[in-house]
């Protein structure tokens, strides 16, 4: 559980002090498309199809109290699996700057990874990672879950600031939408070896609300493990 104690632990490093100290007192944008107010809650609707079938379910994302993180206010921000991240807004444009898991210390990153780049436009790009979420199947003979969780690099691009986004919300103007392509190796089976793994997304920010929809396509080039799909939609937006 994330607590307001000071950090604790090795020092930090020359460049994650630097990066850290140009997210200090900085103002939200006029188009917020990442909110970090503290108490916002967002409640989506998921879509998950995997080699065992499609599933629908919901999912509650909070933003959490202000916590300090190595001299630098962050709001972490709770996901319904117990996982944490800590975010901050900077010079650089909105960055995921750490981690906790349920019950532990955030954990901060050795640099800051790009959310949303500051001064976004039509035809920016970045660089960040993600890790597989829908590479899954059950094997009946061994009576277990497979699951592929593996880090994949991917490049982001923002190709609209103007989209019409119509949601369970309701209909959103002027949003972003940026797509997110990568690939990498990794074991599916022992038996099967290395496989290559892409991931493709797209996802729409509204400024002053965040973000209201994503479709994420994950694949292999193997047939014991295909693929899956994960589609989120904005249900509700609670503001204390």
């Amino acid at each position: 559980m994330i607590t307001c104690r000071g950090e604790h632990g090795a020092a930090i490093g020359a460049r994650v002090l630097l990066a850290l100290a140009l997210l200090a007192g900085c103002a939200p944008p006029a188009q917020d498309y990442f909110p970090l107010h503290p108490g916002w809650e967002w409640q989506y609707a998921m879509r998950i199809v995997t080699a065992d079938g499609p599933r629908q379910g919901k999912h509650l994302v909070t933003n959490l109290p202000a916590y300090e993180l190595a001299g630098v206010s962050t709001v972490p921000r709770r996901s319904p699996d117990g996982t944490t991240m800590l975010y901050a807004r900077g010079a650089q444009g909105v960055l995921r700057v750490g981690e906790a898991a349920e019950g532990e210390e955030p954990r901060r990153f050795s640099m800051p990874q790009t959310v949303l780049p500051a001064g976004i436009a039509a035809g920016a790009t970045w660089k960040g990672d993600t890790r597989t979420r829908v590479l899954e199947v059950t094997s009946h003979a061994a009576g277990a879950l497979y699951r592929i969780e593996t880090d994949v690099p991917l490049l982001y691009t923002v190709e609209s600031v103007d989209d019409v986004v119509r949601v369970p919300a309701g209909e959103f103007r002027g949003c972003l939408r940026v797509h997110a392509g990568g690939g990498t190796l990794a074991e599916v089976r022992k038996q099967v070896g290395l496989a290559e793994i892409k991931v493709d997304q797209v996802d729409w920010y509204a400024p002053g609300v965040g973000l209201v929809k994503s479709e994420r396509r994950e694949t292999t080039s193997s047939s014991a493990l295909p693929g899956g799909t994960l589609e989120v939609e904005l249900e509700h937006l609670r503001k204390p």
